[in-house]
């Protein structure tokens, strides 16, 4: 009898945290004197951090495609609903290689265009889960939220931590 063939595996990628992990990684500190450091990026090694994050996250589920999902930036509807939403994160430096690597994401510069999924008013966060979660959407696929955040345990189906290379398949009781 001949062997089914395996479902392909679509990796839903949480593209905020990917990029501020890449934005992070690539960036460090120039010293001028005692009391005068900048923090420096080159975009072109964020840009390969991400390439080689997504390269190691597509071998390891043994995937050939993604979707790689972002916030929207402009707009959250937590916010509109509660102003102090992430209001503790105010004053927090981001990376500054974040808003280039973003836009270099955007543009299509590191993948193509149709890859990137985001929702006016929607965090990538809610968009993963609804993705993760619709049953019209990828039937011929098997999907998996690709994230390091421990909140996506609160939702059904397969989720890869791509730091830890943990795998986890989460009933319906369990989220």
């Amino acid at each position: 009898m001949p062997r089914t063939p395996p479902v392909p595996i679509l990796p839903l990628i949480d593209g905020d945290i990917l990029l501020w992990r890449a934005a992070c990684g690539a960036q460090h500190n120039i010293c001028f004197d005692a009391d005068t450091c900048l923090p420096v990026c080159s975009l072109a090694d964020a840009e390969a951090a991400v390439d080689a994050m997504l390269s190691a996250i597509l071998r390891d589920l043994k995937a050939d495609d993604f979707l790689f999902c972002l916030s929207d930036p402009e707009r959250n509807f937590r916010k509109e609903i509660c102003p102090t939403y992430k209001a503790n994160r105010a004053n927090k430096p981001r990376p500054v290689a974040l808003t280039p690597l973003r836009a270099s994401v955007t543009g299509g510069r590191l993948f193509p265009p149709e890859r990137l999924v985001s929702v006016p008013r929607l965090e990538a966060d809610d968009v993963l889960g609804i993705l993760s979660t619709h049953p019209g959407y990828g039937r011929d696929r098997r999907k998996v939220i690709v994230s390091i955040d421990k909140d996506f345990q609160s939702i059904p189906g397969l989720f890869y931590n791509f730091s830890t290379k943990a795998r986890q398949r989460i009933s319906a009781e369990q989220a």
